[in-house]
């Protein structure tokens, strides 16, 4: 009778024990996902070089110890964003991590809970970073990359930021490299299903007759007067394109205006074209007086609305078109150490300087 009556107890007890294990389980490899996550973001994942190789390490454990954890995907995307740079020491690890990477993209690009939002932004990452080691990465082909962005760009033909952000990308990249592939690659973006990157492809086979085909503008200046670039023949100069409204376009202003004052008295010249409204005007005179910008600058409304953002495949400012002394497109990927480089070559300076 004893033996019935535990035998019974166990059948009902039982039960009950076991979800309550099991929960007491469940919570415990939560709390425990929580603590890595934490423990990966302590510090500022994104601070230097050293945190961003200590983020990646930390979160490839996350991966592989909590499989089931969505926020898996968060640091993937996270990682790419903030990707930290590898040195000869460092070959080792960044063999494992292409290695690791490419299942974890295969699992991502087979899961059906990733939501699409995140996919897109992990690809784009993966594509912006491919985009910049271009040049140092010789066992990338440019058709490749021009292919892969075509498939990006495809994938979500309303989206016109992130597309059209990633073009501007690969195609200065691939410009820099051989001018031949970029325009192979507009070209065959000319067909691709985005309107948005059809009609930058559109300007940017227009703007791409500018190596053989002098470049010209004629613009009202906020001084009163006028200016055509066929006025600066002669002279190096940058074209730069720009907005109040664009923080990074006023920093890099700053980086221009050290070059300008280097060698304005040397050949290089600087036109700045501001996408403001006539109403802004205010706005852009204000920034000018605080950067100390003394060059020509012209107010050509919004760029959305704007006739030279159409003519020459703007889609996001800044942007820069640097010209030789016959007014010549010389390259439109520009940042300040190689604006000087560029300029002190147009300018047949000797680069011991730099």
């Amino acid at each position: 009778m004893t033996k019935i009556i535990i035998v019974c107890l166990a059948v009902l007890i039982l039960p009950q024990i076991a979800p309550a294990a099991s929960g007491k389980a469940s919570m415990s490899a939560a709390s425990e996902a929580d603590a890595a996550w934490q423990q990966m973001h302590v510090g500022g994942p994104d601070k230097d070089n050293h945190s961003k190789l200590r983020f990646r390490r930390l979160g490839l454990k996350f991966f592989a110890d909590f499989p089931q954890d969505p926020r898996r995907w968060t640091w993937l995307n996270q990682t790419l964003m903030w990707s930290p740079t590898y040195y000869e020491s460092d070959s080792d690890e960044q063999a494992n991590w292409a290695k690791s990477y490419m299942l974890m993209r295969a699992e991502m690009l087979a899961s059906t809970e990733l939501d699409s939002t995140l996919r897109k932004l992990i690809l784009f990452h993966e594509l912006w970073e491919v985009a910049h080691q271009f040049d140092a990465n010789a066992g990338l082909r440019g058709p490749d990359i021009c292919h892969r962005l075509w498939e990006f760009c495809a994938q979500w033909p309303d989206d016109d930021d992130t597309s059209l952000r990633l073009a501007e990308r690969v195609l200065a990249r691939l410009g820099v490299i051989s001018p031949d592939l970029q325009q192979a690659c507009l070209k065959s973006l000319l067909y691709n299903p985005n309107r948005s990157v059809q009609q930058l492809a559109v300007g940017r086979l227009r703007a791409y007759k500018l190596r053989t085909e002098p470049m010209e503008m004629d613009l009202p200046l906020m001084d009163g007067g006028r200016l055509r670039l066929s006025q600066l023949r002669g002279s190096v100069v940058l074209v730069d394109f720009w907005s109040t409204y664009c923080s990074s376009c006023l920093v890099a202003m700053k980086e221009i205006k050290k070059v300008y004052d280097r060698y304005s008295d040397k050949g290089f010249k600087v036109v700045g074209v501001s996408f403001n409204t006539p109403a802004e005007r205010g706005k852009v005179a204000d920034v000018l007086k605080q950067l100390g910008i003394s060059w020509p600058t012209s107010i050509q409304g919004a760029l959305k609305d704007n006739r030279y953002a159409r003519e020459f495949g703007i889609t996001y400012v800044p942007a820069y078109f640097l010209l030789d002394a016959n007014g010549l497109l010389i390259t439109t990927d520009i940042h300040s150490e190689r604006l000087e480089t560029e300029v002190r070559r147009l300018l047949g300076l000797p680069q011991d300087r730099l």
